[in-house]
């Protein structure tokens, strides 16, 4: 995606509204539920073994139990339209621990939403080359038109076994090819596993991640993401919170953009930045 545009930095009046107020969105009655097990019917031990079930229809609701912990090894596609995919009684977390060769989660049906969910990735340790997202991908979502991620959260974890993180995908690393997606009261961060606290400028995080799409409002950016419009020519930017940033970094407005609305963004940055 191209998020050369202008770029709002230091200079950007910024007035916020809390994000913790998001109304939580009422998770409809499940038709399969991921329970870890699988043993009844109509459940399933985990999210890929229920997307790609005959269970999977045009409007299906796919529950997860809320203390769930899932660790998924192959990627997720998300192929038919309307789909939902909602955490149940709390929010579960999925564990990608597979390659990056392609995008982890791809949603290519129309009208998709996911909420209460908890996404982390995991790079592996390689202390030759010091990668920690290998294979040549640089996204870890994908998705296709009108897809909304509620109440969710996106990790990106830095992995290296002796606590030197290096991240050598600056500039090349985004969130993936989202610019179809909402992505409303989620929490996207980039994160020191040793610590489990955002990663910071001098620990090596990149330094072009971007979350891109058509509506970006009530998140929560940590680690050094950012947000950018892409090719979208109508998005809304609003009430967010950006953490961890460099000094002029923030939000990038890109040239296709005729009607963008950004108002109620808190920016706060990172003090190793100022050095």
């Amino acid at each position: 995606n191209d998020v050369s545009g202008d770029l709002l930095g230091s200079d950007v009046t910024l007035h916020a509204d809390s994000v913790d107020d998001i109304p939580q969105q009422a998770v409809p009655e499940p038709d399969i539920v991921v329970d870890g097990d699988g043993a009844d019917d109509e459940t399933f031990a985990d999210l890929s073994s229920a997307i790609n079930s005959a269970d999977i229809q045009t409007g299906t609701v796919v529950g997860i139990e809320g203390d769930l912990s899932v660790e998924e090894s192959s990627g997720i596609t998300i192929s038919t339209d309307d789909v939902t995919v909602a955490g149940l009684n709390g929010q579960p977390t999925i564990e990608y621990v597979g390659g990056y060769g392609s995008s982890p989660i791809t949603v290519d049906g129309n009208g998709v939403s996911i909420q209460n969910v908890q996404f982390d990735f995991f790079g592996n340790s390689d202390d030759d080359s010091l990668t920690n997202f290998g294979g040549g991908a640089s996204s870890f979502v994908e998705t296709g038109s009108n897809v909304t991620f509620r109440n969710s959260a996106f990790n990106v974890i830095l992995v290296e076994s002796n606590g030197d993180v290096t991240f050598d995908t600056k500039g090349g690393l985004a969130l993936g090819d989202t610019e179809g997606a909402s992505f409303i009261g989620t929490e996207i961060s980039i994160l020191n596993r040793q610590s489990g606290a955002p990663i910071s400028s001098e620990r090596g995080r990149p330094g072009g991640f971007f979350v891109v799409g058509r509506e970006v409002r009530n998140c929560t950016l940590r680690g050094g993401p950012k947000i950018a419009t892409g090719g979208n020519t109508t998005a809304t930017i609003t009430d967010n919170f950006i953490t961890d940033t460099g000094s002029t970094e923030g939000i990038a407005i890109d040239s296709a953009a005729q009607d963008v609305t950004v108002e109620g963004n808190l920016i706060s940055y990172d003090a190793s930045d100022q050095n």
